[in-house]
């Protein structure tokens, strides 16, 4: 049973890697560092994206509108506008990816709630946008049809270490008239997607050739998804899910796997539905999430760091080696400011990125320095990509509907 707990015993593990000791115990010292606003006054940024040349792409969730930050300046002209995005509770331009190859591959993916004016309905597709400087050329949509709700879309797209296109989506808030589809392989909502950056399915996805699954489906069983991070050093794929006025989680994705809902929630204990590694037994609305990747502060190394929009909160996982699976503690990193709710996280080069509903923020930790039995590491191995394949086995916050 894994549960929120500060546990006063220290463990010992040994990593024999490069013929390094770690000897990690199950608090480490905070990390400090500034914390400094990147671009203010924005309409919801959503979701945020870079590229190669340093440019910062953000959505805005209610507008359609993809726009560009360069050099620090937020640029008057939109990168690009889907029309007819939807307005509901937690519909709009929700995800937002870059090519893994963008400077030769110059494509922008986009996940939005579609409000069809001429049938009257509502869905989700993701779109497929090509670059040209700063402005979108040409779009396609790649996948559509997904049903959509109020709420419980979904919409946290990223590209994997595979190169792969991965899409967390939610139930789309089941109504007492139109049954739970978390457990229907023939149906999208509930699910983890894997796709090619094409749209198609890989032919190793786990439903891939058979009649009764959609081929693109990776996981499912899920209710309200929010966040999707993958870890470079086990392969190994987490997401943050917001459950129904008890236990939100975060798990990690085991392909093909099972997670319950809406048959159990939380420490369930009940195979072959998988448990969280984390959760919350009061509702705090996890939302996106990225693992730490820079030795230069071990107290963060390895680490996932996720938001939450209850609190406001950015907070870590102190996640042990080698397998990075396993949470030994967790950590308030900050709070942000004004109370507002933090809705993306990214990680990119040493630095913290999160949005609120109106500025996106940097935020780059540095080391307390700390050398007792709390935190022992020495040395730091880089940690090396790994396929997942290989590996061991939003949608937008609103208040939340539970």
């Amino acid at each position: 049973m894994r549960r929120l707990a500060v546990i006063a015993i220290a463990v010992l593990v040994a990593v024999a890697a490069a013929g390094a000791l770690y000897i990690l115990v199950l608090s480490r010292p905070p990390a400090s560092g500034p914390l400094r606003v990147f671009a203010e006054g924005l309409d919801f940024p959503v979701a945020i994206a870079f590229t190669p040349d340093g440019r910062v792409f953000f959505a805005e969730r209610l507008t359609g509108n993809i726009r560009v930050i360069e050099n620090g300046v937020v640029l008057a002209t939109p990168f690009f506008s889907l029309p007819g995005t939807g307005q509901g509770a937690e519909q709009g331009l929700l995800g937002l990816a870059v090519d893994p190859d963008f400077t030769s591959s110059p494509y922008v993916y986009a996940y939005q709630t579609f409000h069809d004016t001429a049938n009257g309905t509502d869905y989700n597709r993701i779109a497929k946008i090509t670059a040209s400087g700063n402005r979108g050329t040409a779009v396609s949509f790649i996948l559509s049809n997904i049903p959509a709700g109020l709420t419980h879309n979904g919409g946290i797209i990223a590209f994997g270490l595979d190169r792969k296109l991965y899409v967390a989506l939610g139930d789309a808030q089941p109504t007492p008239t139109m049954p739970y589809p978390s457990q229907d392989l023939l149906v999208l909502n509930g699910k983890t997607l894997r796709m090619n950056p094409d749209g198609s399915a890989p032919s190793d996805n786990p439903f891939y050739g058979r009649t009764d699954a959609n081929p693109l489906i990776f996981t499912y069983g899920h209710r309200n998804l929010f966040g999707l991070a993958f870890h470079p050093a086990s392969g190994s794929i987490f997401v943050t899910e917001n459950s129904q006025n008890v236990n939100d989680e975060v798990n990690v994705l085991s392909e093909g796997g099972n997670y319950g809902w809406p048959l159990v929630t939380g420490d369930a204990n009940t195979p072959p539905y998988i448990d969280p590694i984390w959760t919350y037994p009061s509702p705090i609305a996890p939302t996106n999430a990225a693992v730490f990747n820079d030795s230069s502060v071990p107290e963060l190394y390895g680490d996932l760091i996720f938001g939450d929009f209850n609190t406001g909160s950015l907070r870590q996982l102190n996640l042990a080696p080698p397998g990075y699976e396993s949470v030994v503690s967790e950590n308030i990193l900050l709070t942000a400011p004004d109370s507002e709710a933090i809705i993306d996280v990214e990680f990119l080069n040493g630095v913290i990125w999160f949005t609120t509903q109106t500025r996106v923020y940097t935020y780059t930790p540095s080391s307390s320095g700390a050398s007792s039995a709390a935190f022992v590491a020495s040395p730091m191995t880089p940690l090396v990509l790994m396929s997942p394949r290989t590996a061991p086995a939003p949608d937008v916050p609103v208040p939340r509907v539970r």
